[in-house]
């Protein structure tokens, strides 16, 4: 599996939000992509599974043009997680069994429903089957869409800040789940994060964006003070952690002995 942008360009009202974005992603690897608010990530992210059609370029899936795929054969392939779901008066059992729409008939079959049931378990939901998505909390709301997104077997799923609404046991148990995807299915993972130092974490590469551009793209080991500076525009300090970069508000350091710090 393997999903493509070429030369992609979209703008709102005539004013650009994403340019010349030239990306690749393939399966069995998990992208973070990263930058400021403004910086054009949810656009990029939405140009990719075909919610909105880019001004310029295109977007390839396995060498196909996404544009020439019918709904229901790009959501075969493609699943997106919203950062933000406009919850209705249905139950979370159901708002995750819509996730195999694309592979029902007239009506779910047994293993429709089964499927719902492992990925509520998996996300810890099973308990919370019955509910109305409008009784329950932001965080868990967002696991009942990942599980959405599990049941859907694209090969591909793009989300929009996974994590941004889940306390710290739901961010390790999500990230953990998105990686048994990879490995146990070959899944393309590909979603937009503001934490840098959990992206670096649990991604094999990661893209930056300012200001509508592609400003670096590469493993976690191309996270340094003077990245950091130049796409945020803000004083950090990165050190190494565990073989992994780790970024700290300036001048605070680690505690003497544990760490070393990181630069061009």
């Amino acid at each position: 599996m393997s999903i493509r942008a070429e030369a992609l360009s979209f703008g709102y009202n005539g004013r650009p939000v994403i340019e010349d974005i030239e990306l690749e992603f393939h399966g069995d690897r998990i992208y973070a992509i990263l930058g400021p608010n403004g910086a054009g990530k949810t656009t990029l992210l939405k140009c990719l599974c075909g919610l909105l059609r880019p001004d310029q370029g295109r977007v390839t899936v396995d060498g196909e043009d996404l544009s020439s795929l019918t709904r229901m054969e790009a959501a075969r392939r493609i699943c997106y997680v919203p950062q933000r779901f406009s919850a209705t008066h249905t139950t979370v059992f159901d708002t995750v069994l819509i996730g195999r729409r694309p592979h029902m008939g007239w009506g779910p079959s047994r293993s429709d429903l089964e499927l719902t049931r492992d990925a509520l378990g998996a996300v810890g939901m099973e308990s919370l089957s019955m509910r109305y998505v409008d009784e329950i909390s932001g965080g868990e709301l967002q696991r009942a869409l990942i599980a959405r997104a599990m049941v859907q077997g694209a090969r591909t799923m793009v989300l929009d800040e996974p994590t941004s609404s889940l306390d710290l046991v739901n961010q390790h148990r999500t990230v953990r789940l998105l990686a048994e995807a990879v490995r146990s299915r070959g899944v393309c993972t590909v979603m937009t994060m503001h934490d840098i130092n959990l992206a670096a974490s649990c991604s094999d590469e990661l893209v930056f964006m300012k200001d509508g551009r592609i400003a670096a793209r590469g493993p976690p080991a191309i996270i340094t003070s003077e990245l950091i500076a130049d796409v945020y525009g803000i004083e950090v300090d990165v050190i190494d952690h565990g073989g992994l970069p780790r970024a700290l508000p300036a001048h605070t350091g680690p505690r003497a002995g544990t760490d070393q710090r990181r630069s061009v």
